[in-house]
């Protein structure tokens, strides 16, 4: 082109003429391009284009940075201050200092502070300050994006300007670090306005990216879209059918506000939460025992989704639930986060296993809270991030005096209810006046009986008025007493009438009381007994009949007690002290004045064996019913008798019912004792270096905790809340960030920083960093209520965008950074699940409660190290349902859910990765979940549509996808069916059958959108 060019002019008579015209015109363009840089404030200016900005760099900015700039910051080698200015990267990454530029204000850019400085020291450069004109061309520059030719940049290595590892100001103006202020929201340019302010950051960035967004979904496609973000379940055809009727401009808020009110929303978003705190019901390791009770913590998940508790509190009880004034029972259960991670029950080293312990708690908590990776630390001083060891063992110590995990119910917590406490008092307070009630009619009779009695029978020296204590009387000693007794006994089985007044026991042996072997517990043995049976006999006399006589008796195991040839009580089994046991009762009638025979049987069958019982008696009075049972009749007459009768019996039965206080117990956090907390030399306990304590990063600027000072036996000392309630603060720089990260995460497929767990320099950079700050101040100001953002998010313009493919923007933005259309995704393991059984109508919603445990193969449960313990069995109806109630064992993972991805139980887990692999597809083709949940949607359609192919083929298609079939589809469906029936000679069930199964495989039921 230029040898044709020059040829040409060659050949012209007019050849000097048009080369000075050419240099003219060439001279004014740059002067009217200087001139409308130079001149401000005379006209509005017109916008540059990019080419015309780097032209500007190239003759007026490139010559200043290269003559006095690049010498100090753009050597290979060494750069000063760790601030590279030959590259824009370079420029906008900054130095030790800090931030170099703010695009946003530039004027108030930290670059041209250094330039226009006066002070040595300061000063840029420091060998002399720069001309007025120069550093306003470097002014006019960074207004104008501080653009760069890419021909002209020195890029350095990767990489270059680390260690970012340093506490300094550089790395204080790391965006994660950096305040959280509320940005305003950028100026809406065309068309109309957006329907939530999000749309105006997305919007923005599209515009300057030269990109449009795609068009609207289908109203079908966002409601599917919708209830499977916020339940995990899809619509009903019913529900589909009612909101495409519906035309109000605020249809889609009321399907978010509906969808937001259903119970499902918490099983769906728990299940979020229960993957970052590495939710799972076994310790994990070789024994993989179980976590009695940590169900309790999943519940508590669910309910406080569904109540839209506030963030910060969810927070606040999960680290400090126990420390909080006068906790609920929800704030104990929530405190089972410190006990979901695996836990080894027999390690080599106790003291290391300890800190692993509270390390797992530690990393978990910076990663979920703060996407701080803390636990990068442990041993050395984090290689990439502002993160000094010394910070990583300060914040241990928030958490060094919790107890070990332990097995059983070892941590096990009872749960303090208000309301069960009050519901007790109520039950209490109505026995005891039930109770004096009845004791008042019994009073009433007992009074009139003793009287009467008293003048009828007065050889029974009645004390109608009982002053002073009974005096008691030793019948018979037992082997506890100093005095003791001897018993006749025999071991071989006596006559059948050995327990009566007048058997003859001459020829039994004697010897003193405590028959048995040493060593039983609670015995005093002093005559050995080793044989199977003993028989016992001793006499005992009587001046006058006493009031009441117990029996203070030791037995293992059987005995039988009779007094002068009958049976007054039979003992089953043995117990390990003496007991006192009252018989008056069954004695009144048998005691005479004169001899009396104690008799006793005693069986053992094996372990310790040891018989021996006393007899007491005192002269208090005679129970009133024992004498209403043998005069009552006499005094009283039959129908008042038997009215007494009645109000002493429903008096034994009102006191046999106990008023159970119910104690409710949860896994739960409990602390022990005052641990110091030293910095460990290579992570190892045993290289104790200086003593910390607890303390909040350095990089976040924290302010100085108030930890209360408490008493050493205190249950707690408080410093997990200290800590909690700067999580939740508006202070902290990162809780409401990461949430708000979250929320967007699981509405539009991915964050708006990638990695949701590490906010770090080794993390992805924000795709729009004023937008998460946006939202975050938007959490914050909305008293951090969830459902509010939900609402928020999905009711935008965003939300309902199309997920089809664009060319032209997919080759501009082909990672979707700009969100310019809506992310398609497959389902997650739980929805595929909960899908298919909602799809053949035998989904069960049964909410909470113990885990379940779904049906697994035998060929996988023979993997395990102890097969028939390691899976429980539910019956079929607890079997179906949802999948988040699926008991969760480290070492046995659910095999549908784990086919498709299932989160990581051993380590907090923020992003599912799906993977896309053969035996997926084997398993939605031959697992028995599929086949038989295609046998029971069979059977659904069979009953509702009979003797209708189409019908079937449209409603099986309806059901899967959410809309109605097409034309085509059906007859295919159709096809279908004729074909395996002919072809395969199969029975029209079994058919049916076999496209149910193809149903259940198809792309559009798996995907959304």
């Amino acid at each position: 082109m230029r040898r044709s060019l020059r040829a040409t002019l060659g050949r012209s008579p007019f050849l000097s003429l048009r080369i000075r015209m050419w240099s003219d015109l060439t001279m004014l363009r740059a002067c009217v391009l200087v001139l409308a840089w130079s001149v401000s404030g005379l006209a509005v200016a017109q916008p540059l284009s990019d080419a015309a900005k780097v032209e500007f760099f190239d003759r007026q900015v490139f010559g200043i940075l290269k003559a006095r700039c690049f010498s100090c910051h753009g050597n290979k080698r060494a750069l000063k201050g760790n601030f590279r200015i030959t590259s824009r990267k370079g420029l906008l990454r900054g130095g030790d200092s800090g931030a170099a530029v703010n695009l946003d204000q530039p004027g108030e850019s930290h670059l041209l502070a250094l330039l226009r400085s006066s002070e040595d020291g300061e000063r840029m450069p420091p060998d002399g300050r720069l001309p007025a004109a120069q550093i306003e061309v470097i002014a006019r520059w960074l207004k104008l994006g501080a653009p760069y030719n890419p021909q002209l940049e020195i890029r350095g290595v990767a990489n270059e300007g680390l260690p970012t590892n340093q506490i300094n100001g550089r790395t204080r103006s790391y965006w994660a670090f950096q305040p959280l202020q509320r940005p305003p929201l950028p100026t809406w340019r065309e068309g109309p306005l957006p329907a939530q302010p999000i749309d105006t950051f997305i919007g923005e960035q599209l515009r300057q990216r030269g990109l449009r967004p795609n068009g609207l979904a289908s109203r079908t496609q966002w409601l599917r879209r919708a209830h499977y973000d916020l339940l995990g379940l899809p619509p009903t055809p019913a529900e589909v059918r009612a909101y495409e009727l519906v035309e109000a401009p605020d249809a889609a808020t009321r399907v978010v506000d509906r969808l937001l009110a259903s119970p499902k929303y918490g099983e769906k978003w728990g299940r979020h939460w229960l993957d970052l705190v590495r939710y799972a019901e076994t310790n994990g390791y070789e024994r993989d025992t179980n976590k009695e009770l940590v169900w309790k913590y999943r519940d508590y998940v669910i309910r406080s989704f569904n109540a839209d508790k506030p963030y910060d509190r969810f927070v606040l009880e999960q680290i400090a639930g126990d420390e909080l004034p006068a906790p609920s029972p929800d704030a104990i259960i929530a405190t089972g986060f410190y006990r979901l991670g695996i836990w080894d029950d027999d390690p080599a080293d106790r003291e290391l296993a300890r800190y692993d312990y509270l390390d797992d708690i530690l990393r978990t908590t910076g990663e979920t809270m703060l996407a701080m990776t803390l636990g990068c630390a442990r041993c050395h001083d984090h290689k990439i991030d502002p993160i000094p060891q010394a910070d990583y063992y300060s914040m241990l110590a928030f958490f060094a005096d919790i107890t070990p995990q332990g097995s059983g119910n070892r941590n096990h917590v009872a749960l303090t209810d208000l309301e069960a406490k009050a519901d007790y008092e109520r039950r209490l307070a109505a026995r005891q006046t039930e109770e004096m009630r009845l004791q008042k009619g019994i009073d009433v009779w007992e009074r009139e009986l003793l009287e009467k009695l008293a003048k009828a029978k007065p050889e029974l020296q009645l004390k109608i008025k009982h002053h002073g204590k009974p005096q008691q009387q030793v019948l018979i000693p037992a082997a506890t007493d100093k005095s003791g007794t001897n018993w006749k006994y025999t071991l071989k089985k006596p006559a059948n009438d050995w327990f009566e007044l007048a058997f003859e026991d001459r020829s039994w042996q004697q010897g003193p009381a405590g028959f048995g072997t040493k060593g039983t517990p609670g015995s005093r043995v002093h005559t050995e007994w080793k044989s199977k049976a003993i028989w016992l006999r001793r006499d005992f006399r009587l001046t006058t009949i006493p009031g009441r006589v117990k029996l203070h008796i030791h037995h293992d195991e059987d005995a039988e007690v009779y007094l002068n040839g009958k049976l007054i009580r039979r003992f089953v089994g043995y117990v390990t002290s003496y007991q006192q046991v009252d018989v008056t009762a069954e004695c009144f009638e048998l005691l005479q004045t004169g001899r009396n025979t104690l008799a006793i049987h005693c069986r053992q069958t094996g372990g310790g064996q040891y018989i021996d019982a006393g007899f007491i008696a005192d002269d208090g009075q005679v129970p009133t019913a024992v004498l209403a049972a043998k005069y009552g009749r006499e005094i009283l007459g039959v129908e008042r008798l038997q009215t007494y009768q009645m109000l002493v019996r429903a008096l034994g039965d009102l006191k046999k019912r106990k008023v159970e206080k119910r104690t409710e117990f949860a896994m739960a956090v409990s602390e022990a004792g005052r641990h110091k907390t030293w910095i460990l030399n290579r992570g190892n306990p045993r290289l104790k270096g200086d003593e910390v304590g607890p303390r909040l990063p350095q990089i976040l600027d924290p302010p100085q905790l108030a930890i209360p000072s408490v008493n050493a036996k205190a249950p707690t000392t408080f410093k997990r809340r200290a800590l909690a309630k700067w999580l939740v603060s508006k202070r902290n720089r990162l809780t409401a960030r990461v949430m708000a990260n979250r929320l967007w995460q699981h509405h539009f497929g991915r964050g708006i920083v990638r990695s949701a767990n590490n906010f770090g320099y080794l993390g992805d950079l924000p795709t729009h960093p004023r937008l998460l700050n946006w939202l975050a101040t938007e959490l914050m100001h909305g008293d951090w209520r969830l459902k509010r953002v939900h609402r928020l998010l999905m009711t935008s313009r965003l939300y309902q965008t199309s997920s089809q493919s664009n060319p032209a923007a997919l080759r501009a933005d082909p990672t979707n950074d700009l969100f310019w259309r809506f992310n398609m995704r497959r389902l997650a393991a739980e929805e595929i699940r909960d899908s298919i059984l909602n799809l053949t109508g035998q989904l069960n919603f049964r909410m909470g409660g113990a885990s379940i445990y779904s049906e697994v193969p035998d060929d996988v449960l023979r993997t395990a190290s102890r097969p028939g313990a390691a899976w429980g069995k539910s019956s079929p109806a607890e079997r179906n349902r949802r999948s988040i109630y699926i008991f969760v064992k480290r070492s046995l993972r659910e095999p549908f859910l784990e086919s498709f991805d299932w989160a990581d139980t051993d380590n907090t887990c923020d992003v599912r990765f799906v993977t896309t692999v053969p035996t997926q597809t084997l398993t939605m083709l031959n697992s028995k979940l599929l086949n038989d949940a295609s046998e029971q949607l069979a059977q659904r359609l069979v009953i509702e549509r009979p003797n209708d192919l189409t019908g079937q083929v449209c409603r099986a298609l309806e059901l899967a996808t959410s809309r109605s079939a097409l034309q085509a589809e059906v007859e295919e469906g159709v096809a279908l069916l004729s074909e395996l029936r002919e072809q395969l000679d199969l029975e029209p069930v079994a058919a049916l059958q076999r496209f149910c199964l193809l149903v259940l495989n198809l792309n559009e039921f798996v995907y959304l959108d």
